[in-house]
C-alpha cells in the first residue's frame, strides 16, 4: 500500500478551509490539474455525494471518480477515490493559534505486477501535486476576502 501525507499551514479559520475542502466542486479554485468537476449523486459535501473529476496528467487526461465517505465538521473530510486508482484520503484540519494545519492524506489499495509499478508512479505523482495544491489552497485562502469568498 502505497501512503502519501502532505500538511499546510493557513492563515483563516477553520470553517473557511472546510468550506473549500468539503465539496470537491471547489478543487479547480486550487488543485492545479482538475480540469472540471460534476456531481453525480448526493447532496454537494455530503457522505455519500459521488464527483466526477476530469484531471489533466502527462500525456492527456484521465477521469476520476471521488465519493465523499464522512464528514466532520469543521475538523475532517474523508474520500475514496473509485477510479482510475482506488484509494482513501482525506484532509484533516486543526486550530493552531490564528491559523489552521491542514494535512493531506492518501492510501492506494495495493496492487500487483505492472499495476503495482504504475501505482509507484501514481503515488510519486500524486505526492507531488499534493505539496504545491496545498501551496495554492493557503495562497487562495490566504488571499481572499471573507466577506464574499473571492480572491
Amino acid at each position: 500500500m502505497h501512503r502519501i501525507a502532505e500538511q499546510t499551514s493557513i492563515l483563516t479559520s477553520l470553517e473557511e478551509v472546510f468550506a473549500v475542502l468539503v465539496d470537491p466542486a471547489n478543487d479547480r479554485r486550487w488543485r492545479a490539474a482538475v480540469e472540471s468537476v460534476e456531481r453525480l449523486s448526493g447532496a454537494a459535501g455530503a457522505p455519500g455525494a459521488v464527483y466526477r473529476q476530469r484531471v489533466g496528467v502527462p500525456g492527456g487526461t484521465a477521469t476520476a471518480l471521488v465519493e465523499i465517505v464522512d464528514v466532520a465538521p469543521p475538523r475532517a473530510v474523508t474520500f475514496a477515490v473509485r477510479e482510475p486508482v482506488r484509494a482513501r484520503g482525506g484532509y484533516e484540519l486543526a486550530a493552531d493559534g490564528p491559523r489552521v494545519a491542514v494535512r493531506f492524506w492518501l492510501e492506494l489499495a495495493p496492487s500487483r505486477g505492472l499495476r503495482a509499478v504504475a501505482d509507484r508512479l501514481v503515488a510519486a505523482a500524486i505526492g507531488h501535486g499534493a505539496r504545491t495544491d496545498l501551496e495554492r489552497l493557503r495562497a487562495l485562502l490566504e488571499s481572499s476576502d471573507p466577506a464574499d469568498g473571492t480572491p
